[in-house]
C-alpha cells in the first residue's frame, strides 16, 4: 500500500490542545523543531508537547484524516462502543474499551472519529 505519510503532533497547556500535522518531508526538514521555538503558543512555554500519532492512510465518513490513537465508531456494528486505533501485526486495528475486541481496519466499511486517546481517553475497563 502506497499512502501519504503524516504525523500529527499533539501540544496542551493542560486544558486546551492544538494539533499540527507534518509530512515525512518536513519532519526531515525539521519543522516540527521550528513549531517548537517560533510558534507563539509553544513560545510561551504554556504548550508541551503531549504526543505524536501516524496517520493510518484512511479516512473517516466526514473525510477526516484518521490517525492512531483516534477513537472511533465504526457505522457497520449494532454496538455503538468507541473503539481506538492502534498498530498491530504491522496493520491498524481497531480495539474496544476491554482490550479484547480486535477489528482490521479493513473489517469495517466507515467510522467516525469521535475524539483521540489524548485529549478523551477511553475509560479503564
Amino acid at each position: 500500500m502506497n499512502r501519504e505519510i503524516k504525523v500529527k503532533y499533539l501540544y496542551t497547556d493542560g486544558h486546551n490542545w492544538i494539533a499540527k500535522v507534518f509530512t515525512l518531508e518536513e519532519i526531515i526538514n525539521g519543522d516540527p523543531f521550528d513549531v517548537l521555538s517560533d510558534s507563539p503558543f509553544a513560545g510561551s512555554k504554556k504548550y508541551k508537547m503531549a504526543g505524536r500519532v501516524l496517520f493510518t492512510g484512511l479516512k473517516d465518513l466526514k473525510d477526516v484524516d484518521i490517525y492512531e490513537g483516534d477513537i472511533v465508531v465504526p457505522e457497520n456494528l449494532d454496538d455503538t462502543t468507541p473503539f481506538t486505533i492502534k498498530w498491530r501485526d504491522d496493520l491498524y486495528m481497531i480495539v474496544g474499551d476491554s482490550g479484547h475486541d480486535w477489528l482490521c481496519m479493513e473489517e469495517f466499511i466507515g467510522c467516525e472519529i469521535i475524539g483521540n486517546i489524548y485529549e478523551s481517553p477511553l475509560s479503564e475497563g
